[in-house]
């Protein structure tokens, strides 16, 4: 309402006595209605937009390339922010590849290697430490080209069933690492978009989408927490859930009994039944499409052994992502919700920029 004042201390400022004959009570009435009905107006414009999920389905990508796309540019200092973040992730995942390496006794190609990963270990042990000095980076640089971390490295690209997260950027992130590991240099959009970040409270982003301004909202910390503040948001305009379809192998790191997936649909009935969000559009993005298209087309990990229910072809992708479509939009019936789903890549400016065309909110 602060923006109403505004301008209607602005309109008394350059309003001329002689316009109007009426009285100032009536013309000041007048502006107050004219007013409230612009300011109305812009709200029914205002798109207000939470952003959940289980942990590494996308969402803080996804906020991010929303952002970057259609928000304020990042600035150089946080840049310079991310760029220690993303060192952070490079030897943190590394470390979670020699770690895998020990645990499934893969040898490296080269015995003086093990050195190096001594001391990418060591660092990780002091991950409070913001000095990565040039011995750390050397390190890397061996070990990258070492056909045994290598192997380590993709095996472990997908899984989050010995550790808290997956390798998946590691490998771009190596690629990079001449560049990223120059003193001057700042992370580019893409750099900024792989890396890995805990999130705590609420971060927000506003954007202007198509004709719409947005308020982008992800909530952080623990399960708990979010519920501290999810009452916020009785009045957001959508929710949209992120999952990621090539968890449907995967299991908890906390309790390996659980499916990701299902996890994930648990969560997404949570949402839907939510009287915080009865008022409120729900849209389901199945993100990491490209990686479920890989494991199913391969016949390697067939869905039938996570899901038997599923009796579709075992390579069949158009059968298998209706099957997890339906098993989410069967979940939303119950509580007589409407979703629209899509398949995104957050991380191609294309397909965010086609799934925000076509979304109705």
């Amino acid at each position: 309402m602060r923006e109403v004042y505004e301008r209607l201390h602005l309109s008394r400022l350059h309003a001329s006595p002689w316009q109007d004959t009426r009285s100032a009570e009536s013309r000041r009435n007048d502006e107050v209605d004219d007013l409230l009905h612009e300011w109305a107006n812009e709200k029914k414009r205002e798109a207000k937009i939470l952003f959940t999920g289980c942990g590494g389905s996308g969402k803080a990508t996804l906020l991010r390339h929303l952002r970057i796309l259609y928000g304020v540019p990042y600035t150089g200092d946080e840049r310079r922010q991310w760029k220690m973040t993303i060192i952070k992730n490079m030897l943190s995942d590394s470390d979670a590849v020699l770690q895998y390496m020990r645990d499934q006794r893969i040898e490296f190609e080269n015995d003086s290697n093990k050195d190096y990963a001594q001391a990418i270990t060591a660092w990780s042990c002091n991950d409070d430490s913001n000095v990565v000095s040039g011995h750390i980076f050397e390190a890397l640089k061996y070990l990258r080209i070492d056909k045994g971390y290598q192997s380590a490295l993709f095996q472990t690209r997908d899984s989050w069933t010995h550790y808290p997260h997956s390798t998946l950027n590691l490998h771009y992130f190596i690629n990079n690492l001449e560049r990223l590991s120059a003193p001057n240099d700042l992370p580019s959009d893409e750099d900024i978009l792989r890396a890995s970040k805990r999130l705590c409270g609420i971060t927000e982003v506003i954007c202007d989408i198509g004709e719409r301004k947005c308020r982008l909202y992800e909530l952080g910390g623990s399960r708990g927490e979010r519920k501290k503040w999810i009452h916020l948001f009785d009045d957001c305009s959508a929710v949209f859930f992120l999952a990621a379809l090539n968890e449907y192998d995967q299991q908890l790191s906390e309790d390996s009994s659980v499916n990701r997936l299902s996890e994930a649909l648990t969560l997404f009935e949570s949402v839907t039944r939510s009287v915080w969000f009865a008022n409120s559009a729900i849209v389901l993005f199945f993100t990491k499409v490209d990686i479920f298209l890989e494991k199913v087309t391969s016949g390697e990990i067939p869905i039938g052994k996570y899901f038997p229910e599923y009796d579709m072809l075992p390579n069949d992708i158009a059968a298998a992502q209706e099957f997890f479509a339906n098993k989410f939009k069967k979940v939303a019936q119950i509580t007589r919700k409407e979703i629209q789903v899509h398949y995104i890549n957050v991380l191609s400016a294309e397909s965010v920029k086609e799934a925000m065309s076509i979304l109705q909110i």
